[in-house]
């Protein structure tokens, strides 16, 4: 995909993938895609959202070698963060550098608002913590979300509709019934059901063609199946071979209908 993309074969393993947490920012929603682990976690959130972001970052490592311990000493000091200089460069290791944002404390006009973000901890825990996931950017909620729930997906191929009239019935897409059961004596989807197919065509789930869910008498095809035989022309009576059965059916007596019988003669139609 990324190579048809533009992207060379041999640049693959300089790219990094990274994906977005739906309803989070880019600052807390950010999330690495690198084994079936990570795409795994991404998976459980296509199920609620039509689109996941995905960003590709093209870099190239560089081995920590080709920089001195002075050069990073002067990267560290143009940053956010702080180092202990009372010593040689000999004596410095990485414990000696730290975070700013570890103590760092956000003042709002708002008490409510006010919270100390300790990015020493989330910064480590991003990927260990399942509750990550659920990080909140409270200055980025929508507001006032509606959720239709009059088709209401209860897992697997089962469905559960509402009608205005406090109906609720639970539709079966698997078994294709209905609890109101006029899908099942007539072969068709009743309203409960088209109101679901309609619900899972919007979101790209099965079949969203009605037809298709009605009973295969209905279909075209299966009529064509009917006069799909060719009936034979056959010969007269007198020509049939007699049969060899010692069984003979005779004719019916014939009984005169009960009332008045009808006269011989016919009316002059003008």
């Amino acid at each position: 995909m990324l190579t048809s993309l533009g992207f060379l074969e041999e640049r693959l393993n300089d790219l990094r993938l990274q994906y977005k947490v739906p309803l989070e920012d880019l600052d807390f929603g950010l999330r690495p895609l690198r084994n079936n682990f990570d795409a795994t976690r991404m998976i459980k959130y296509v199920k609620n959202n039509k689109v996941i972001e995905v960003y590709i970052e093209d870099f190239k490592a560089i081995a920590c070698d080709e920089f001195n311990l002075g050069d990073i000493t002067q990267i560290i000091k143009d940053t956010q963060y702080t180092y202990v200089d009372n010593r040689s460069d000999e004596d410095i290791n990485d414990s000696d550098f730290i975070l700013d944002g570890a103590t760092d404390q956000r003042n709002e006009d708002d008490d409510d608002s006010n919270f100390i973000l300790d990015s020493a901890t989330d910064l480590g825990s991003v990927e260990d913590d399942d509750d990550s996931d659920f990080i909140v950017d409270e200055d980025n909620l929508f507001e006032d979300v509606d959720v239709d729930m009059d088709d209401f997906w209860a897992g697997t191929t089962k469905y559960q509709a509402s009608g205005p009239n406090q109906d609720q019935r639970v539709i079966d897409f698997g078994e294709r019934t209905c609890a109101c059961r006029r899908w099942d004596l007539t072969g068709m989807t009743s309203s409960h059901a088209m109101a679901c197919i309609w619900d899972m065509c919007m979101n790209g789930i099965g079949d969203g063609i009605p037809e298709k869910w009605v009973d295969e008498a209905y279909w075209l095809k299966t009529w064509k199946k009917v006069y799909a035989y060719t009936i034979e022309p056959i010969n007269g009576w007198d020509l049939w071979a007699s049969s060899k059965s010692p069984t003979i059916l005779t004719a019916p007596k014939h009984h005169k209908q009960i009332g008045r019988p009808k006269k011989e003669r016919e009316r002059n139609p003008l």
